[in-house]
């Protein structure tokens, strides 16, 4: 991980939102995630797809995309079409597309910030291959998601998500996502958001 995008994952197990000027660094981190030989021929079907059976803004606005396809895909090629628009017009402001990528680049960061002692060569590898695998993106998009997201509640989170036979075990067993958390931190991050939602929702003059 290098020094910017540090900045970023610590940035993102706070509160604090991601700045479109960021995308040209994740972009680029998650590609280098991902088998380069598997995502240079994926974006070329693509392009070769929506030549005859899409266009730009159903691309770039709705991840329009052949059934079956790899979301994860169709969003690496949402992030370098703003990119390029972006310099000949920088009012252009990115779309779902690539900020759904920037989303799934920023939790994949935090987990990579937080969980550095799991993601030895073999965890790396498992992720990767579930996160090119259309089966298996959004099982891991998910557990990536969930674990930023207790992160930034202040929860200590295992990511046994990286383990092959854990995963495996869960889907055999139905127990789904086993990740372990520190009961007590977790119960307090979500008490307190729980609570900071109902003072917002109570009206004016009970406050």
């Amino acid at each position: 991980m290098d020094k910017d995008i540090q900045v970023i994952a610590e940035k993102c197990s706070q509160f604090q939102e991601l700045d479109t000027s960021e995308l040209p660094l994740l972009r680029p981190y998650v590609e280098n995630f991902l088998d380069k030989d598997w995502l240079d021929t994926r974006l070329q079907e693509y392009k070769a797809w929506a030549k005859n059976n899409s266009e730009p803004f159903l691309q770039h606005n709705f991840l329009h995309r052949p059934t079956g396809f790899n979301m994860l895909v169709s969003a690496v090629w949402a992030a370098h079409y703003w990119e390029r628009e972006h310099q000949s017009d920088a009012s252009f402001q990115p779309r779902m597309g690539a900020i759904r990528l920037m989303n799934i680049a920023s939790s994949l960061a935090v987990l990579e910030l937080h969980a550095k002692q799991w993601l030895n060569s073999t965890s790396r590898e498992y992720l990767r291959q579930r996160l090119q695998s259309t089966g298996e993106l959004w099982g891991g998009i998910h557990e990536l998601n969930t674990f930023a997201f207790f992160i930034r509640q202040g929860a200590v989170v295992e990511p046994h998500f990286l383990k092959k036979q854990v995963h495996e075990k869960s889907q055999s067993t139905g127990v789904g996502m086993l990740s372990r958390f520190n009961v007590k931190t977790c119960a307090l991050a979500l008490a307190e958001v729980f609570l900071r939602k109902c003072l917002l929702t109570l009206p004016a003059t009970l406050l």
